[in-house]
């Protein structure tokens, strides 16, 4: 099988989980395909299938372990497929927070009392307990929010994070609405 051939299978693949499977780790999984790391993409879809419990098609686990032999993956990624899930897979749960400045969906809340959850927003980049602080000032924070807004909007609404890419089709403003609603804009 030629590399072009197993890509566009590979390809073919991730994209037939499309609708159990979270549009934004799918996207992530066909930049892997791209940049060379096939295996990756492979390994990747067969954990999200299995943490998800998708029940996986007969001849899609053959064709999982057809790719998965070609590139020399282990047996332990697809084996644990079989007879695994349930038709049509667990759908992940919404988020059940958003970030106060873009609206990005989370799933833990940015502070919860007096006690930040010093994570980063993969969005606009903020880090909850550092860059809200604001002397423990919780009325403050949303000053902070405030501005660190409108410098996210002055630069253009570009996704912050390198690591974590954006959801597959996001838009920045459709996020961006959650957080002027919630405000009453």
């Amino acid at each position: 099988m030629s590399n072009e051939t197993f890509e566009m299978e590979l390809l073919a693949l991730i994209d037939s989980f499309g609708d159990p499977v979270p549009s934004y780790q799918l996207h992530s999984m066909r930049e892997e395909v791209k940049a060379g790391e096939p295996e990756i993409a492979l390994e990747d879809l067969c954990t999200q299938l299995y943490e998800y419990e998708i029940a996986v098609a007969p001849d899609l686990l053959a064709k999982i372990r057809e790719l998965g032999q070609v590139i020399g993956i282990s047996s332990r990624f697809w084996d644990k497929l079989e007879g695994h899930g349930v038709p049509g897979g667990r759908a992940p749960a919404p988020p059940e927070y958003f970030c106060p400045v873009c609206g990005y969906g989370m799933y833990d809340a940015p502070w919860k009392g007096e006690l930040p959850s010093d994570n980063i927003c993969p969005c606009c980049g903020i880090q909850f307990g550092y860059d809200d602080f604001a002397g423990g000032n919780a009325a403050m924070r949303n000053e902070v929010y405030d501005s660190w807004r409108r410098k996210w909007i002055d630069g253009g609404l570009k996704w912050w994070s390198i690591s974590t890419p954006p959801p597959y089709n996001w838009n920045a403003n459709e996020q961006l609405c959650r957080v002027q609603q919630s405000k009453g804009e």
